[in-house]
């Protein structure tokens, strides 16, 4: 909120510098006689009573205390149900966007694992492209099963 001073000029309050008058002998006078200290257990204290505002069951539910053990577990029992679906639908989309380039590099390792054991069969990449597109979709359920990103990988290894 602006202020117009004596002078006419306009200053914003924000602006003006905030000066203390107070000597050492105004500061000990203060705290002596004029100072409210509250105590760290006051402070602290609960001033009303929640008791009488809900007299329904409380606690945690038997679904949560099932998980309650396992830190990781109970982080994925409060995350939404529809968070899972769309991490599925999503990671679903990210498999089908890449087959193209998952099927040729699996042709390209099958083609330098070749060089070093002769009896390795190497497929066209159309055929890894198939045997990639026949795999499985991915379930909401599944997404917090423990999987890591180099495990999805050699899933679609193994799935050739």
């Amino acid at each position: 909120m602006p202020t117009t001073k004596a002078n006419g000029n306009v200053v914003e309050l924000d602006e003006v510098p905030v000066e203390f008058d107070l000597t050492r002998g105004d500061l000990d006078r203060l705290q002596a006689e004029e100072w409210d200290v509250y105590m760290e257990q006051e402070a602290g204290r609960v001033l009303h009573d929640a008791s009488p505002l809900y007299d329904g069951p409380s606690g945690p539910t038997r679904a949560a205390l099932a998980y309650a053990e396992d830190t990781l577990a109970i982080f994925y029992f409060f995350l939404p149900k529809e968070l899972w679906r769309r991490i599925a639908m999503e990671t679903n989309k990210y498999r089908r966007d890449s087959i193209d380039t998952v099927a040729q590099q699996m042709r390209s390792r099958a083609l330098q694992r070749r060089e070093t054991v002769p009896s390795t069969s190497v497929l066209t990449v159309e055929e890894y492209q198939t045997k990639l597109a026949r795999k499985s979709a991915i379930q909401p359920h599944e997404i917090g099963s423990g999987a890591t990103a180099g495990e999805f990988e050699s899933s679609l290894d193994n799935a050739c």
